[in-house]
């Protein structure tokens, strides 16, 4: 139950992604039964980061590494190579209810999700084909020029630039290096994220 708290996980979506019965896997959580090595195994082999001595008898540190097993857990996040954030064109937004593709760790880095990058209005800054990572943000209020956001709508997931609009509160800016800067409501944005990492293509 850590393991599924530290990755923002459900049972349902634990379940798909052990590829076990949800009922077997909750009664599994719930105590209701013993845990089996096929569930032992999922969890070894979707979370590397878990130390094996601890879930296999409970000793020493949950994690392999020495850093906080809150950090260890963030470093792990799932990737979502067929949700593509836009540089450019305009692509339908996921509610991210499929299951990730892969996990991405990167050391020192804290990032609750991974998507690849399509389009080049970013450039050079993130060019296609990259990947970023990205932290959901509580309110869209407090939105800075000098950072680099992942906005959400009902039909767009793009990567931009943000400014408050100059005299209507009811609208932001997305610039990009590229392309003209243009406006959309707030009330239109489902989420936003920021950016908080890239990796290269290169």
């Amino acid at each position: 139950m850590q393991i599924l708290d530290d990755n923002a996980l459900s049972v349902n979506r634990a379940s798909k992604i052990f590829e076990m019965p949800q009922r077997t896997l909750n009664r599994q959580l719930n105590e209701q039964g013993s845990v089996s090595t096929e569930l032992i195994c999922a969890v070894y082999k979707n979370f590397p980061a878990v130390s094996l001595d601890w879930l296999l008898g409970g000793e020493g540190e949950m994690y392999k590494s020495q850093s906080s097993a809150i950090a260890d857990a963030v470093e792990i996040s799932p990737y979502y190579a067929n949700l593509p954030v836009t540089a450019g064109d305009m692509g339908m937004f996921s509610d991210l209810q499929e299951l990730p593709d892969t996990y991405i760790g990167i050391p020192g880095v804290k990032a609750q999700f991974f998507f690849p990058v399509k389009g080049s209005s970013m450039e050079p800054e993130i060019n296609e084909g990259d990947i970023v990572g990205v932290n959901r943000m509580e309110s869209i209020d407090n939105i800075e020029l000098s950072k680099t956001y992942m906005i959400v709508t009902h039909n767009e997931r793009m990567i931009k630039h943000c400014m408050p609009h100059e005299t209507d509160n009811t609208l932001v800016w997305c610039i990009s290096p590229n392309f003209p800067p243009f406006t959309i409501k707030k009330e239109d944005i489902l989420a936003m994220f920021n950016v908080v990492t890239r990796i290269s293509n290169v």
